[in-house]
């Protein structure tokens, strides 16, 4: 039997980042990124991991939540990596998604 599961999906702008710096503003968000479990692939049925795009992250609560309990968990998601890209970059747009039925796909082009 499957246990719910609930996904968070993370993603941002960085505005205005120097080239000569944008590379290493990106690798220090992700290695915050990664402390908070948020991961930079899906996985697969087969167990193959698929890559996301740059600035897209993702994690996976075990178990069901109620929609007030998916507010409370965004928000403090939100506030997390507020918190972590202000450290490295000043100006970003951040969208922040919960939600507990979800099916994705990935395309190159």
């Amino acid at each position: 039997m499957n246990m719910a599961r609930t996904g968070i999906v993370i993603t941002f702008d960085l505005h205005d980042v120097p080239n000569e710096g944008k590379s290493r503003v990106y690798s220090n968000i992700k290695k915050d990124l990664a402390k908070l479990e948020l991961k930079k692939h899906v996985v697969k049925r087969d167990g193959k991991q698929v890559g996301l795009p740059r600035n897209t992250f993702v994690g996976i609560l075990e178990g069901p939540i109620s929609e007030r309990e998916a507010s409370h968990v965004r928000d403090r998601a939100r506030t997390k990596v507020k918190e972590i890209i202000r450290r490295h970059h000043e100006d970003a747009t951040i969208f922040v998604f919960v939600g507990k039925s979800w099916a994705w796909g990935r395309s190159k082009i």
